[in-house]
């Protein structure tokens, strides 16, 4: 039987991180004297790095990260100094997501996380919800110079794994993973419980949706 490999976005398809970036976030606004924002608009703008997320809640959602910012430095350090402390004070694991790697590791199955979060916090995050030994590998935003949703991070996976896209499928919640997983030349499935939604997850592509991560693929043909 060929091996075959999942590679799971973090933040909104295996954890429910969003409280603790959400905090992080408005801590560094108040810093800035800035209003705090909704946990539910967090969401939304999750998925594409701690900085894009910074930049676009200080100037709009079609924001990048300005090199040479004093304000957007200050709410950067202050937010990832926050972060780091509190990482986990209310992040978990989505429902049926420990039960499902168990499953799929136990099959034998290569599992590996690709997430634009910087791989030293995806790592801690992990480790504190006891769930790092499920991953062989965990490629973060800084592992590569080009991030979700270029393909670099999933063909550098598949590489590492030792997997083709023949029998590698890309896990997420976000257009970033779906145009990441058609770039790289794999299947994808989309979580519609996720942060990233442009519209909702019908919407962006993906060749199969599902409500509960139990419902995750473990046989699609290679």
């Amino acid at each position: 039987m060929t091996t075959r490999a999942f590679l799971f976005d973090l933040d909104g398809t295996l954890v429910d991180s969003a409280p603790d970036i959400a905090g992080a976030l408005n801590h560094a606004l108040c810093q800035l004297g800035r209003p705090p924002i909704p946990l539910a608009q967090v969401r939304h703008l999750v998925g594409r790095g701690a900085r894009d997320l910074i930049a676009r809640s200080l100037w709009g959602p079609e924001a990048t990260p300005p090199l040479n910012d004093p304000t957007f430095d200050a709410a950067v350090k202050s937010f990832f100094g926050y972060y780091q402390d509190h990482i986990c004070d209310g992040s978990a694991p989505f429902p049926t997501v420990l039960e499902t790697l168990t499953r799929l590791q136990q099959r034998g199955d290569q599992l590996a996380v690709v997430t634009n979060k910087s791989t030293t916090l995806a790592q801690q995050l992990l480790a504190q919800l006891q769930m790092s030994h499920f991953f062989s590998l965990v490629i973060g935003g800084d592992t590569l110079p080009h991030n979700k949703p270029a393909p670099d991070q999933l063909l550098y996976a598949m590489e590492q794994l030792g997997t083709t896209c023949h029998n590698s499928l890309m896990v997420g919640d976000s257009i970033n993973d779906v145009l990441a997983a058609r770039a790289a030349g794999c299947r994808v499935v989309v979580v519609s419980y996720g942060y990233c939604h442009e519209g909702t997850a019908a919407d962006l592509g993906a060749d199969v949706v599902i409500d509960r991560f139990d419902q995750l693929p473990l046989d699609w043909s290679c």
